[in-house]
Order: structure tokens, then C-alpha cells, then sequence
């Protein structure tokens, strides 16, 4: 034993210092449950736009008009992750993140919008589903990142032609109502297993692009389509949005009540901003600055939570700005969980020398708010180092200001950063060799980690972060033409997958400082990037090199204590598992509540517990051991059919359900007659079939 102990302190010390090199911080606040992901959304990666049964969507359409995208791209293809999800959640865990942030394609369990479901689109993102959790990634669920099913954004009453061509989409009241049946559907389909929901993405972009600049689908503005009205149908759109967003949370509160096999999840809204930052120290440009910011994000969150639109927009709006009704504004005051934020750049923020509105805007979202933005500071320094998008500085300070905004303005709610990257200047036309060694990407993130960081030493409650995004993909208007991936989408050979320079660099930003780890260590300069300059992060200072070496000395001491006590350990988990091994595994039932009831067409096809297998051979061994992570949570093994009659009593039916307009009706088994293993956190394991039918209140949807 003592040999094997000096041995283990040998190495030990030796991979301290070797890891010394690395970029980490060894005071880095980031908590034992801290999210470390990446992003993705159905449209950019899936493909498979006409495949087993998926509607078509806004963006189908849009994509389809010549000249509206770059190239003419499409997402018809995209990665094609619909069908190869499991090479994409492979790099997933071997980059060790711990989440994954991924979006459901409405159109593609709700072809028309409505129901009935689709089985083979809800079969989908049940195998997604459990394949994630299979190796350990927790899914991060968006319910809407731009997809709106093209049967909705048609569904209007007396249509202009303009309205036949382009779809009101998010104008019509009645679509908010169409969402909150969609959303109850994932709820009740994946809620048993997806604890942290989103209901929409970047409503700040998809309103003003698709209603105001008719960039984005479905292409409504002044002047670029027939019917289209800048000054009015941006706020009408993200009114309902919002009332959207505000049924879907009240009903998913009901849901948890209700549907004891639901897990006690926690849901929210992800909100995009750039940070302004003022021109000048002056009284005008300082709220110039701020109303920049509550004409971004504001918007959106004060709504959430405090169940009103910001001042300043109520007063430059005026009449074109909807108004919530008592109800609606109480239904949406509290709607949140967490703050999800979008974040990638900043900009100097001034005020205007003209009166508003401002000439050639007419009155409009971007009139409205009355400031002018430049990249330049009053001295005429860049702001920051340009990215591929014309949009995109590199800005590392100003993701810490605007962390700090956050926490300040809406009481520290608790932040999910669930976008953050950058493209590399002029990578679609680099060799592949070129792309690959993605230097800017990772001078990025060691710049935008290290101030979240500082952000979070200031007090900010950071909860997570995603990288945007795990995969070069459909960057809407653009295309394919600019490339946010971390790893690298060859779409001329077959969608070939390499990892990128900057893959590598997050997987062991990840290792460094992911707590319980014995190899914490030193993090970039805090004060990195600004100016445009990262020259400071790079620089080792005799400092820094004892501070690692202490580090690793302390590292060493950890592992030894740990071997000479493991065995013991060991033992005393052996035995504990012994002794609680026949535990009966039944639940009390909850008390009966007064809510309304589960719709039994939305458990139509019940599918959240079946679907295909998780043993995922393809993948080969992915167990804690080889990710290098622990498991953060009770596997989810996959039963035989034979073992689900000696379950415990309530638990949910294998058997797939249809509705064939009598009601629901068996369709036999689903494809693997699998059963994940119930959690600890679930209240009861009552089916949610029965509940339905047990339950007498009527449905809040009717």
C-alpha cells in the first residue's frame, strides 16, 4: 500500500504542474452543479425537412424564396443530425460537458401546428432524449427557437394576399394559445425526464427580423412585403410572445402539481443583448445607453418579471404599444425559474443629434428607441477585434457589465449564459487544416470565461454556460457561409464532424475547473480582451507559476488522502447498498389538488418512456470513468418488456397511444418496450393516462 501511495504522489505532483500550463484560475466560483454545455437548435442541425412525417415550418418557406438566404441554403439537410444524433452527442461527452441545449421542431411533432402528434417526430426526441441521459447530459429544452409550423402562420381569418404569401404568424392572438397546447404536449412527453425547459429563443430576433426588417422569416416590414407594418407589428408579435410564454409557465406549474411523473423541473425564457456601453460620460449618452438596453432586453424581462413593459418605452411608443390585461400582466409577473441569456457582443452607445424619430426610419422598433451605436470609442479605437458577421466584436469586458446589468436590474434571479461564441474571420474560405486550429474562437472564450468569471467574484449567480455552438450549422440568413462550431461540419465530404483547436480548449477549461477536481487551475486575466488585446492572458508571471505549483503540491496531498481512503469507502458503500438493497420502492399518494385536468390527447402517442434503446454500441463505453465525470444522476437503464409487469404499481403503460377520433386507442408496444428507471424526485409513479381519466375538473385548455 505505501508503495502504491508514493507512486500515485509521484504522478500526481508531476500532472499538477504539467496541467500549471493551462489556463484556469484557481479562485474560479463556479459551483459543484454549475452547467457547463453547448447549444444547438432543430432547424440549424436536424435536416430531414419532409422526413417521417414533419410539417413544413416558416423558415422551410422562407429559406425556399431565391435571395432571401446567403447562397441559397437551405435547412433541408443542414448536419443532418436527425439522423445522427448519437455521432453528435458522442462529441458532446467527449468534450465533458455536462449539458446540452438543444430545441424540439414544432412542425415536426405537431405537423399543422395542432394536434394530433406525431409519433415518429415525438420517437425522435424521446431517443435523443435518453441517449443524453444514457452518457450523462442533462437536456436543456427550448420549446420554440424559430420554427413556427407554416400551417399556423397561414391560419388566419380574411388574409390580404400579402398575408397568403408571407403568414401573420406571431400577429395572431390565437397562436400564443396554439403554443401553450404544443408546450403542454413536450411537458407531458418529456417532463418526466427534462428538468430545464425554455420556452422561446432570442424573441428580440425572430420579432424585429421577421416583423420589422423582414430579414428573417416570415419577411414581414414596410416596404419589403404587402401587408407588413414596422411601426406596429413588432410589438403586436412580441406581445403574444409573451402572453405565449406566460400561459406556457402557468401551465407547466399546473402540470408538476398534477402529473406526479413529471420531475420537479424549473422553466424559463432566454432573452438576447448586446451590451451598450456609453460614447461618452455625459448625462444623454448614459441613458441613451440604458434605454439601448431596455429597448433589448427589458423588452422581454421586465414583463417577466414585474408584469410590465420598461417606462421608456411606454412613453416612446405610446398607442402602437399593446397593452397586458390585470390577468394577463399577474399570469406573467414571477413566469421565470432562471434568466437565460444570449450574449456575443458590444457597442459604444450615444445619443442621437436628431429628434425622433430618427430620418429615414419612420416610426419603428429601431426608430423608437432613438440612440445611435458605433464600434469605435470617442478616440476611434475599435471596440473590439471583428469576428465573420459584420455584428460581432469581440468584447470580453462587456459580457461582465452585462451580467452585472442583469443581476442588478431583476434581483440576481440566477443566470443560464445559453449562448455565447463567435465565427472565425474568413473561416468558410480557410483550408480545412486552417479551420481547424481556430486560435480566434479560443481567445474568445478564454477571454468572455474568464470575465463571466469575474462576474461571478462580483456576485452574479451564474448557474451555467453553453457554448454556441456544438456544431457549424444553418446560420439563417447567412447560411452556411459563417461557422460558430466547435467542432467542424464538412458540408462538401459527406458532413464529415472534426474537432476544432477550440473543442479541445473548452473540454480542458471544463477539467480545470470543474470542482472535486485535484487540478484547479489558473484561469486567464480577468482583464483579457480589453481593447481588443488578449496579449495579457498570455503572459506567465513568476506569480502565476507559484501559484500552480502550490496547487499541484495541494492537488498531490488530495489524491493520496483519497487512495489511502478509499478502500474504506468502498467497503462502507458495499455495505450500505447491502443493507437497503430490498427497501420497498412504493410512495404514499400526494393529496388530492383543485387543477385543472392533463389533456388525454396530448399523452397521445405516449412515448416518453419507450422509444429506442439506450445500450448505444454504436458510441461504445461512455461511462463516468471514460468521460472523466462522476455521474451527476441515477442512470437511466432500459428494462425488458418481461420485467415491466412486476413494477410497482402506476407506472407509466408501454403501450403507444393514438387518437383515431374515438378516443384513445393501443398501437401496440413502442420499439424497444423500454422503461427508465423512476427518480428519487418524482412525487409518485401515477400514470399520467390515468390521471386523465381519473380526473373530473375540466382542462385548462378545455
Amino acid at each position: 500500500m505505501r508503495s502504491m501511495t508514493n507512486i500515485v504522489w509521484t504522478a500526481a505532483v508531476a500532472f499538477a504542474f504539467l496541467l500549471g500550463n493551462v489556463s484556469a484560475d484557481s479562485s474560479a466560483p463556479y459551483p459543484s452543479d454549475f452547467a457547463w454545455g453547448a447549444a444547438t437548435a432543430a432547424y440549424q442541425v436536424e435536416g430531414a425537412y419532409n422526413t417521417d412525417g414533419r410539417g413544413m415550418s416558416i423558415w422551410d418557406t422562407f429559406s425556399h424564396i431565391p435571395g432571401k438566404t446567403a447562397n441559397g441554403d437551405t435547412g433541408d439537410v443542414a448536419d443532418d443530425s436527425y439522423h445522427r444524433y448519437e455521432e453528435d452527442i458522442k462529441l458532446a461527452v467527449e468534450m465533458g460537458i455536462t449539458h446540452y441545449r438543444m430545441s424540439i421542431s414544432w412542425p415536426r411533432i405537431m405537423p399543422n401546428g395542432k394536434l394530433p402528434l406525431n409519433p415518429k417526430g415525438v420517437a425522435f426526441y424521446n431517443d435523443v432524449i435518453n441517449t443524453l441521459l444514457a452518457h450523462n447530459i442533462e437536456p436543456f429544452v427550448t420549446l420554440y427557437h424559430w420554427d413556427l409550423p407554416q400551417a399556423l402562420a397561414n391560419d388566419s381569418a380574411g388574409q390580404s394576399e400579402g398575408d397568403k404569401l408571407f403568414g401573420k404568424g406571431w400577429l395572431e392572438a390565437s397562436v400564443a394559445d396554439d403554443f401553450v397546447t404544443y408546450a403542454e404536449a413536450c411537458f407531458l412527453q418529456f417532463g418526466d425526464r427534462v428538468s430545464n425547459w425554455l420556452t422561446f429563443n432570442e424573441p428580440l430576433t425572430f420579432v424585429n427580423l421577421g416583423y420589422g426588417s423582414g430579414t428573417h422569416a416570415p419577411g414581414r416590414c414596410s416596404g419589403c412585403s404587402l401587408g407588413g407594418d414596422s411601426a406596429t407589428e413588432p410589438y403586436i408579435a412580441a406581445h403574444n410572445v409573451l402572453r405565449a410564454h406566460g400561459k406556457a409557465v402557468a401551465r407547466y406549474r399546473q402540470l408538476k402539481a398534477m402529473a406526479p411523473s413529471m420531475l420537479d423541473g424549473k422553466i424559463g425564457i432566454t432573452l438576447n443583448c448586446d451590451w451598450g456601453e456609453p460614447f461618452t460620460s455625459s448625462k444623454d449618452d448614459e441613458e441613451a445607453a440604458t434605454r439601448f438596453l431596455e429597448f433589448q432586453l427589458a423588452w422581454y424581462a421586465d414583463p417577466v418579471f414585474f408584469g410590465a413593459y420598461p417606462a421608456s418605452m411606454v412613453a416612446a411608443v405610446g398607442d402602437r404599444l399593446p397593452k397586458f390585461t390585470a390577468e394577463e400582466a399577474a399570469q406573467l409577473k414571477g413566469s421565470w425559474d432562471f434568466f437565460g441569456l444570449n450574449h456575443y457582443t458590444s457597442k459604444y452607445v450615444k445619443k442621437p443629434d436628431y429628434p425622433a424619430p430618427l430620418p429615414g426610419m419612420g416610426n419603428s422598433w429601431y426608430a423608437d428607441a432613438h440612440t445611435t451605436q458605433t464600434d469605435t470609442s470617442i478616440d476611434g479605437i475599435l471596440i473590439g477585434p471583428l469576428g465573420d458577421s459584420s455584428w460581432l466584436h469581440v468584447v470580453p469586458w462587456g459580457f461582465r457589465k452585462m451580467l452585472n446589468w442583469v443581476a442588478e436590474r431583476y434581483g440576481n434571479p440566477g443566470i443560464y449564459v445559453t449562448e455565447n461564441g463567435c465565427d472565425v474571420p474568413n473561416e468558410s474560405k480557410m483550408s480545412l487544416a486552417e479551420a481547424l486550429d481556430d486560435k480566434f474562437r479560443v481567445d474568445f472564450y478564454r477571454g468572455y470565461l474568464s470575465n463571466m468569471a469575474e462576474a461571478m467574484k462580483d456576485g452574479v449567480k451564474v448557474k451555467g454556460y453553453f457554448a454556441w455552438s456544438l456544431l457549424d450549422n444553418f446560420e439563417w440568413a447567412d447560411g452556411y457561409s459563417k461557422r460558430f462550431g466547435l467542432h467542424y461540419v464538412d458540408y462538401s465530404d459527406n458532413l464529415k464532424r472534426y474537432k476544432k483547436s477550440s473543442a479541445k480548449w473548452y473540454h480542458d477549461y471544463i477539467r480545470a475547473n470543474s470542482p472535486g477536481k485535484s487540478h484547479k487551475l489558473r484561469m486567464a486575466n480577468p482583464n483579457a480582451g480589453k481593447g481588443g488585446g488578449e496579449t495579457a492572458a498570455r503572459h506567465r508571471t513568476l506569480k502565476a507559476s507559484i501559484a500552480s505549483a502550490v496547487l499541484g503540491f495541494m492537488a498531490a496531498l488530495v489524491v493520496v488522502a483519497a487512495v489511502m481512503t478509499g478502500r474504506a469507502l468502498l467497503k462502507y458503500n458495499h455495505e450500505h447498498q447491502q443493507r437497503h438493497s430490498h427497501v420497498s420502492g412504493s410512495h404514499s399518494e400526494d393529496e388530492e389538488e383543485d387543477h385543472p385536468s392533463v389533456r388525454s390527447d396530448l399523452l397521445s402517442p405516449r412515448m416518453g418512456l419507450g422509444g429506442k434503446s439506450v445500450s448505444f454500441t454504436s458510441l461504445g463505453p461512455m461511462s463516468s470513468a471514460a468521460t472523466g465525470r462522476p455521474s451527476r444522476r441515477s442512470p437511466r437503464g432500459v428494462h425488458s418488456a418481461t420485467s415491466a409487469s412486476s413494477r410497482m404499481q402506476g407506472s407509466v403503460s408501454m403501450g403507444v397511444l393514438a387518437q383515431d377520433g374515438r378516443g384513445l386507442t393501443s398501437m401496440g408496444p413502442s420499439k424497444s418496450m423500454g422503461q427508465l428507471t423512476h427518480l428519487s424526485q418524482r412525487k409518485s409513479h401515477t400514470n399520467l393516462e390515468d390521471l386523465a381519466l381519473q380526473s373530473s375538473e375540466p382542462s385548462l385548455l378545455g
